[in-house]
């Protein structure tokens, strides 16, 4: 016996957890000591609970793979609450502990059989047990969604085709991409992948649609389609000022401009290497790598499809010219620039053997345009005006006297940066005497030989560019000619002045 009950309330309960035949005594005793007792029998019958599986509340349903359902042991004929535990064991045998619950949520990937076992415990004690087998298939291939991001498209800017698919990812499935544009005919196949998203550069502007069929190996296919429009590009170039390896020695001047259609332009190239160093590598006495070679490389994808030369100093062309003789890696379409002769050589110290062959093999390539002042050259949204070149100034007594000036118009951003190279004293009379103020207004101007000595500062007064680049270099600053005549005349315009020596500098610009 075990005694469940004592106390001053008759009424006492009992769980009895087994069936069978049970005896219960009953033992009444007074405060006087008088006493009864009563022994009784109880048959307890066993509990035959109803269990079952319910698969979104149904019994009998469908698996698909890849769908979220609720599944559910429920136990009829069973008096009292309780608790279930849960194992799925997938088609591969590997089974997997479920939360203890009686409701669950399951995504099934995997196709095959599988076997759900319930290990039920009601809260009296004791435990019932329940399996039961299902099977999961395919789900029929469908599109929810075609997403086209960013938004709002634009030509000439990478944007990505997102599908949506649902049972695509289980067997083989292939995605076919068709598209139809302004203006075509038809619809024309642009990739076929095994992969539901894309990314797709659109060439043109307007209404496109694009039809997406998905075709998977048990022979399930489906197809979406979709009309969108694209916008004109956001104009915008990338104009950056490259600081050189040695701004001790050099005030090299290196430009480098990306436009928003993809054209790529270098301007001059400047030098990588000391004074004393005669030799040209990539990789400079620090073991850095030359900073006009990495942006080209690695900016511009090692394309180049116009190279300006304002004139073959040094300290402009020298890096052009070694980079041509020594990077295979990097492509060049064409150069421009004006070519001095023999009498435009002055004392034959600036215009060298290395120079000449280097030419010679430019031209010899067929990549070398001469041009002349007053010349528009185009190339994709951007232009080049040719506003000055040597053959208009007579007494050179300088070879920077020699620098062609070029003014780049940066296409829709209706923005214009002229280039004076090393402009100098004599070419910079003759430059103000052929050029109004209204003819040389414009947004960003590269200072004329670094800041320092050549012309006269009144041309920035005429200019009146609001930014500023100076390809300047160590000495610049401690100039007198900077300090007292260019940096005051270039402040009085430029809210932003942008040094070389401060380091290599991009400068966004926009409408």
């Amino acid at each position: 016996y075990t005694v469940f009950h004592y106390g001053q309330n008759a009424v006492g309960n009992v769980r009895v957890a087994y069936p069978g035949d049970y005896k219960i005594l009953v033992k009444v005793e007074d405060i006087y000591g008088r006493s009864a007792q009563r022994l009784s029998s109880l048959k307890v019958k066993p509990i035959n609970p109803r269990l079952a599986l319910l698969i979104d509340n149904k019994s009998d349903k469908t698996i698909f793979n890849q769908t979220r359902y609720k599944f559910e042991i429920t136990a009829n004929n069973l008096p009292v609450d309780f608790k279930t535990n849960m194992v799925l064991i997938a088609p591969d045998q590997s089974y997997r502990i479920l939360p203890t619950s009686k409701v669950v949520h399951l995504t099934l990937d995997e196709l095959g059989t599988y076997t759900i076992k319930a290990y039920v415990r009601p809260y009296l004690g004791g435990e019932f047990t329940y399996a039961e087998k299902f099977e999961v298939t395919l789900v029929p291939l469908s599109i929810s969604d075609l997403r086209l991001t960013p938004q709002p498209l634009r030509i000439r800017q990478e944007s990505n085709i997102q599908v949506d698919a649902i049972g695509a990812n289980t067997i083989k499935t292939v995605f076919s991409y068709l598209l139809k544009t302004p203006g075509a005919g038809g619809f024309k196949e642009i990739i076929q992948i095994e992969r539901a998203n894309i990314n797709w550069t659109f060439q043109s502007a307007g209404e496109h649609k694009l039809i997406v069929v998905v075709a998977r190996d048990d022979g399930d296919q489906v197809r979406y389609a979709q009309t969108f429009n694209v916008l004109l590009d956001l104009p915008w170039a990338e104009i950056t000022q490259i600081k050189p390896y040695n701004c001790e020695d050099y005030g090299a001047m290196a430009y480098g401009i990306i436009m928003n259609d993809g054209t790529h332009v270098f301007i001059d190239g400047g030098i990588n290497r000391a004074k004393w160093d005669s030799q040209y590598s990539i990789y400079s006495s620090d073991g850095t790598v030359d900073p006009v070679y990495s942006y080209i490389k690695n900016k511009m994808a090692g394309r180049v499809d116009v190279w300006l030369v304002t004139h073959f100093h040094d300290d402009h062309f020298g890096n052009a010219a070694n980079i041509i003789n020594n990077c295979s890696d990097i492509k060049v379409k064409q150069f421009v620039g004006v070519t001095p002769t023999y009498s435009d050589n002055l004392p034959g110290i600036d215009f060298g053997p290395y120079m000449q062959s280097t030419l010679n093999r430019i031209k010899n390539e067929g990549r070398w345009r001469e041009v002349r002042h007053g010349e528009v050259l185009h190339y994709g949204e951007l232009s080049v005006e040719v506003m000055q070149d040597l053959h208009q100034v007579s007494n050179r007594w300088d070879f920077n006297d020699t620098t062609t000036v070029f003014r780049i118009n940066l296409g829709r951003t209706n923005k214009k940066f002229i280039v004076l190279g090393d402009l100098y004293v004599r070419s910079g009379d003759v430059f103000l005497y052929n050029h109004s103020s209204d003819a040389l207004k414009s947004d960003i101007v590269s200072v004329s030989h670094h800041g320092i000595k050549g012309v006269n500062p009144i041309i920035y007064d005429r200019i009146r560019a609001p930014i500023a680049f100076v390809p300047s270099f160590e000495h610049t600053y401690t100039n007198s000619f900077w300090l007292y005549q260019v940096k005051p005349a270039i402040s009085r315009w430029a809210n932003l002045i942008i040094h070389g020596m401060s380091g290599t500098y991009t400068l966004r610009v926009e409408p």
